[in-house]
Parts: structure tokens; C-alpha cells; sequence
């Protein structure tokens, strides 16, 4: 992240400074001042960056409405769709949740619910008590979640579709079959297998439209993705698929 380079910098920063203000040390008392400048400006901005990397990673957002878990037939992903509650503005959403192969996977649930996501983290708790949480390993439960007790499971990758065009019910079958919303390119573009399953060649070369190589978020019209550590975001605008894939 943006926030990563921008503390390694700092830190550099702070360590030049401090090398440099040793090898002046018999200069005068106004010049061994004058170098202490940019370090106090360097922690001070260190600690801002620090806070505001922890108001991202505990700020939460809340929706009610219906939410609907099932696995996909390659089992490499999950899908959680989101209708909102008629009472509320916003339209219906579905999260592609990617996994590393062999881990467990979720079980298929639906009912009503109230939808928790932030960065690297997706929840939901239902008004039957069951409560699932997908996240990225690295990524701790949010603060202001951490007295519940979630059905944890580890994804790497996180990407919306829905925000910012509508998705009708063919598109959103489309995306649970196929992995895709598009259904204007013929299904041997996708590179379907036999029993249709989900396109996994969109990672490589051209095939990323928005992202690619040293990119964790991207996004294009109809989705965007957000990808943890050791991964790459891949976006595609012609087959509208937004992934996470392996760093080379």
C-alpha cells in the first residue's frame, strides 16, 4: 500500500538524518538544531500516517438487508451476495472471495442479516445468530467487531461488483456461474473448462486492463478487487473480472 512506501521513506529519512547529525556533532549547537527539524517532522508524521493506517483498518461499514453465501463449482471462490433492506438506498452487491486452494471452505447460508465490511474484512451476522467473517490472514478483526465471535475464513482476495452499475438477476447468476458479469463475449473467450467453470487465465500480460504487476486495487466499470500481500490486482474491462493473482 501507498501508506507502506510512504513510512519506508520516513524511516530512511529519520535514519540519514540521524547518521548525518553524528558526523556534525562538533558543529555548533544551532546547526545540531537545525538538523533535529526534519526529524521531529519525520516522527510526527510517522505517528499521523500510524493513526490514520489504524482508523482504515477499524472503520466499518454496516448494512441490513438479505445475504446469501455459496460456493463456487471450482471451489476456488465464495460468493456473498447482498440485497439491501427496501428501507435502505443502495443497490444489490455481490463479493467474489477468493482462497487458497486446500483451506476450508463456508458452508451455503441465506436469510436476513446485517453486512459488516472494511479493508481485508467481510462479515456478516444473522438474525439466526450465525455469524461468518472473511478476511485476509494478516488483517486482525476490526476493533469495534472484536467482542464477536466469527466463522473465520482466510481469503486473499476481495472484489465488488454491483457498486457502480446495476446488477440484474442474469448478471448475477452469470458472475456465481462463471466469474464474470459480461455476457457479450462468446464463453470460449472466457477459457471455460468442461463443466464451466470459472476463468482463472485473466492473470498475465494484456490481460489486465487496470492493475497488473505491484497493484493491490483496481477496479473498472462493474467491479473493482482488493488483494492481500503476495498478490497482485488484475482487472479486466471486456470480460468485466476483477481477481487477485499470485505475485511471480
Amino acid at each position: 500500500m501507498a501508506y507502506q512506501q510512504l513510512r519506508l521513506r520516513i524511516v530512511l529519512l529519520f535514519f540519514c538524518a540521524h547518521i548525518y547529525n553524528l558526523q556534525i556533532g562538533d558543529r555548533s549547537m544551532l546547526t545540531r538544531r537545525l538538523l533535529r527539524l526534519p526529524l521531529m517532522g519525520a516522527i510526527i508524521t510517522l505517528a499521523a500516517l500510524n493513526a490514520h493506517s489504524q482508523w482504515l483498518l477499524d472503520r466499518v461499514e454496516g448494512f441490513v438487508g438479505r445475504v446469501e453465501v455459496a460456493a463456487a463449482v471450482d471451489r476456488n471462490y465464495t460468493t456473498v451476495t447482498f440485497i439491501p433492506d427496501a428501507a435502505q438506498s443502495g443497490r444489490s452487491l455481490v463479493y467474489s472471495l477468493q482462497h487458497i486452494g486446500g483451506t476450508r471452505l463456508p458452508y451455503g447460508w441465506s436469510g436476513k442479516a446485517r453486512l459488516y465490511r472494511s479493508y481485508g474484512f467481510l462479515a456478516f451476522i444473522g438474525d439466526d445468530g450465525t455469524k461468518m467473517a472473511f478476511k485476509f490472514s494478516d488483517r486482525a478483526v476490526p476493533s469495534t467487531l472484536s467482542k464477536q465471535v466469527f466463522d473465520e475464513y482466510s481469503v486473499f482476495g476481495i472484489a465488488r461488483y454491483g457498486e457502480k452499475t446495476p446488477l440484474y438477476n442474469d448478471k448475477i447468476s452469470n458472475l456465481k456461474q462463471l466469474g464474470v458479469c459480461s455476457k457479450a463475449l462468446p464463453a470460449a473467450s472466457f477459457g471455460l473448462g468442461a463443466g464451466g467453470e470459472r476463468p482463472l487465465a485473466i492473470c498475465g500480460g494484456g490481460d489486465c486492463t487496470s492493475g497488473g504487476d505491484g497493484s493491490t486495487q483496481c477496479s473498472v466499470t462493474g467491479c473493482s478487487v482488493t488483494c492481500s500481500a503476495g498478490y497482485y490486482a488484475c482487472c479486466n474491462s471486456n470480460t468485466v473480472n476483477c481477481k487477485c493473482c499470485q505475485n511471480p
